[in-house]
């Protein structure tokens, strides 16, 4: 039987009520070169006729297969693991089917050592409890000088919609629930914060240097369409019903301060992309 911690029950509980979620705001919401952070994950998988196997780490609603599925690759084989019941259904649903799809957590792969070409994790990386174990069983699952990506949460930006976001939910919260959301994944340690960090995560099984690079993405939405941006953050499911639209409304009335003249509001995120590559 497995046993989730506090951390992952409420990680489970929030994408049972909102599958899909991530895609849903992050999928169109661009770099300058106009990638969107699925695309950087999906570029690092060779096109070829070579066979290949990749992995999605916490694949949710099956977004990033869906985009590698959609190449017709020949000899391309997908499979994707999650620990939320309601993303995977949401995937199956996506994919139209359930191939490759497994439950589970990233800490105990449900796979033979040396299975794939390529692992992915799409904004879950920094989430996963114990990650010196998700990285030892990243190197066990890769074929030598396999090529392991994330995207994760980056820096702080300075924009104003994120500000306004940001001061709303300290004024809020009670100080336990975001001493709660700092303690989420390997938040505490704060190794996944900085790029010493992350090298030190992955000096013992994986090739120097680690490639970081930190960018942007931008969208710019509808008032309706920012306040949904923001409320999909996890800290609007440690929120009260009553106090949840409270939040909301005010989060909304905020944000059409903000609003250009075609009603539309600037939502920026700064995320840092890791590529690591398994010693041969």
């Amino acid at each position: 039987m497995t046993i989730f911690s506090k951390n992952e029950v409420f990680l489970k509980e929030f994408h049972a009520q909102l599958p899909g979620c991530t895609s849903q705001t992050m999928a169109s919401q661009l770099t300058p070169e106009n990638k969107s952070s699925y695309e950087l994950l999906a570029d690092l998988v060779p096109v070829g006729n070579k066979p290949l196997k990749v992995l999605d780490l916490a694949c949710g609603d099956g977004y990033l297969l869906s985009l590698l599925e959609s190449r017709n690759q020949q000899g391309l084989e997908l499979h994707g693991i999650d620990m939320s019941e309601g993303e995977l259904s949401a995937a199956k649903k996506r994919l139209g089917h359930s191939r490759g799809l497994e439950i589970g957590r990233v800490q105990e792969l449900p796979f033979a050592d040396a299975s794939f070409d390529v692992v992915l994790c799409h904004m879950a990386f920094m989430l996963m409890d114990s990650v010196d174990e998700v990285v030892r069983e990243i190197s066990r699952v890769l074929k030598r000088a396999g090529i392991f990506s994330a995207i994760i949460s980056g820096k702080r930006t300075d924009n104003p919609a994120n500000q306004v976001f940001r001061e709303l939910a300290v004024s809020t919260l009670e100080k336990q629930h975001l001493d709660f959301l700092s303690q989420i994944g390997d938040s505490r340690l704060k190794r996944t914060s900085t790029n010493e960090g992350i090298q030190s995560v992955f000096e013992s099984s994986f090739s120097d240097p680690i490639q970081i690079k930190d960018f942007l993405l931008t969208a710019h939405e509808t008032i309706d369409g920012a306040t949904h941006f923001f409320m999909s953050y996890y800290l609007s499911a440690l929120l009260e019903k009553s106090k949840k639209i409270e939040f909301e409304n005010e989060l909304r009335s905020r944000l059409t301060k903000l609003a250009d003249s075609q009603g539309r509001v600037k939502c920026v995120e700064c995320l840092t992309q890791i590529i690591a590559q398994l010693r041969n």
